[in-house]
């Protein structure tokens, strides 16, 4: 068995819901989840797929590739 490193909300305390409230994060079966209020029901998302496009959204914006195996970023020169 291999020790993997603990999973965390890269993004925590930043994502907000869309009436701008920030979302809380709470461990489902080991893995972190974003809990957003809706209608009277917390929907649980894990926060690696929220996670995943919050870097995407900067990668697009920002000259720098961000490597999702490691969450190490590394500049690059810019494109022509």
């Amino acid at each position: 068995m291999t020790d993997s490193p603990p999973r965390t909300a890269l993004f925590a305390g930043l994502i907000q819901d869309e009436d701008g409230n920030p979302v809380e994060v709470v461990m489902v079966g080991g893995a972190p989840n974003y809990v957003v209020e809706e209608l009277g029901f917390r929907r649980h998302i894990e926060t690696e797929m929220v996670d995943r496009q919050v870097i995407e959204m900067l990668r697009e914006q920002l000259p720098l590739r961000l490597c999702c195996r490691c969450w190490a970023r590394t500049i690059y020169s810019p494109r022509p």
